[in-house]
């Protein structure tokens, strides 16, 4: 993150990334979701440590396209077996 211009924090795998691919990004009221071609991260308004969601949790892939916050609701779209799947995957 940024603070006028300087660098306040970097994430990277050794603090907490699955993955340095991120294909989607989107933020709530205080919280970031990274969809990355292993699964979903969530990293909390506090920035102390990464979540991450993949097919072990449910998901239908681990390669995300597209993350989108409606309302409470965080869905994530997946490009599985050439068909595009939109699902809920958490809300508040």
């Amino acid at each position: 993150g940024l603070v006028d211009g300087d660098i306040q924090y970097a994430f990277n795998r050794e603090n907490g990334l699955k993955s340095t691919s991120i294909t989607s990004l989107a933020i709530d009221e205080n919280s970031l979701w990274l969809g990355t071609d292993k699964g979903i991260q969530h990293l909390n308004g506090n920035r102390e440590s990464f979540s991450t969601y993949d097919k072990q949790d449910g998901l239908v892939s681990n390669e995300i396209e597209d993350l989108v916050i409606l309302d409470d609701e965080v869905w994530a779209a997946f490009d599985s077996c050439s068909t595009k799947h939109g699902i809920k995957i958490f809300f508040n």
